[in-house]
């Protein structure tokens, strides 16, 4: 079925599709070439500031799914579904942490993950230290660690990063 504005050419062994070019709009033509439309730039800054407000209430919201989530896995057990919904949990934080403003979540989160998928055996996964992951996030945003944060927090970030590290590498007999 052929998408509107879409143009297609077509090779012997490919075919190369071209979506049409909608930031064009933002773009206006003067005398002189063509200038970025600042306006356009200036509601968009004006629209993101307006949601940023909500960034700490969407992140604490994530950060409580996350929670529940290892409360879980304390209550039940580190199986499959546990397992599954730990690793979704921090997968979101890790992916929406650094836009929210919280890079620093977002490193810890990705080590969570690392250690979450790359030990096959739940029974080798060390809660504490996904608890650590967990805890440290939690503080990040409770303290509201925006950016880089101080030099406690990356210390932090990358004692948890070491830790996961060398229990992978344990684990999975990596010399």
């Amino acid at each position: 079925m052929p998408v509107e504005g879409v143009t297609k050419e077509v090779f012997s062994d490919h075919e190369v599709q071209h979506p049409p070019h909608h930031l064009r709009k933002a773009i206006t033509t003067t005398g002189k070439g063509s200038a970025i439309d600042l306006n356009a730039i200036a509601r968009a800054e004006k629209a993101l500031a307006a949601l940023a407000v909500e960034f700490a209430t969407w992140m604490n919201n994530e950060i409580k799914v996350l929670e529940a989530a290892r409360d879980i896995v304390r209550a039940q057990g580190l199986i499959d579904e546990t397992r599954a919904a730990l690793f979704r949990a921090a997968h979101d934080v890790k992916g929406e942490a650094s836009t929210f403003g919280y890079p620093l979540a977002g490193r810890i989160a990705t080590s969570l993950c690392r250690l979450i998928d790359e030990i096959e055996a739940h029974a080798a996964i060390p809660l504490t230290l996904v608890d650590q992951h967990v805890d440290a996030i939690r503080a990040i945003v409770r303290e509201d660690v925006k950016g880089e944060g101080d030099a406690v927090s990356r210390m932090v970030a990358q004692r948890l990063e070491e830790a996961t590290g060398q229990v992978v590498a344990k684990v999975n007999k990596v010399p």
